[in-house]
């Protein structure tokens, strides 16, 4: 068995190094975890600066998280399918966007710039929230086969 140093040195399926030699899903929770008070902070301040270095922060921790998402996607896809499940990926993030777009326009539309924009930054700190969750549940145990190892 190797040892805790081991395990942190390690590198992942993507040859990155998880944060503090945690797994790729902890880091990934823990990333956008992190960044759901820098949205809920851009949405409520009045002070530009500080909306601002909310965006910047919260930006940089959802991105920091793609590598690792990016990861635990291909382990568990057929390498003949990997192709497949990354333009998925895109085209589900995507929807998202055309989705939402309307809908925040209608509540910036109804409430005002001020009330409209903290009502769509907090519906969407509520469904970040639950994501983060559903992947920690869905992924955090051993449910799913990596695809290397169903194939031997």
């Amino acid at each position: 068995m190797r040892s805790a140093k081991a395990r942190r040195q390690s590198p992942t399926c993507s040859g990155r190094r998880s944060p503090g030699g945690w797994g790729e899903v902890r880091a990934v929770v823990w990333l956008q975890l992190s960044s759901i008070p820098f949205l809920v902070l851009t949405a409520y301040t009045h002070q530009f600066w500080l909306a601002g270095a909310g965006y910047l922060f919260r930006q940089a921790l959802m991105n920091a998280a793609n590598p690792f998402y990016n990861t635990i996607k291909m382990k568990y896809v057929h390498r003949s399918l990997r192709g497949l499940a990354a333009s998925s990926g895109e085209a589900m993030f995507n929807l998202g966007w055309f989705i939402a777009a309307p809908i925040s326009t209608g509540l910036v539309a109804k409430y005002g710039p001020y009330q409209g924009y903290a009502w769509a930054f907090s519906v969407t700190a509520v469904i970040y929230t639950l994501i983060a969750v559903m992947f920690w549940y869905l992924f955090s145990k051993d449910r799913f086969k990596p695809a290397e190892e169903a194939e031997a």
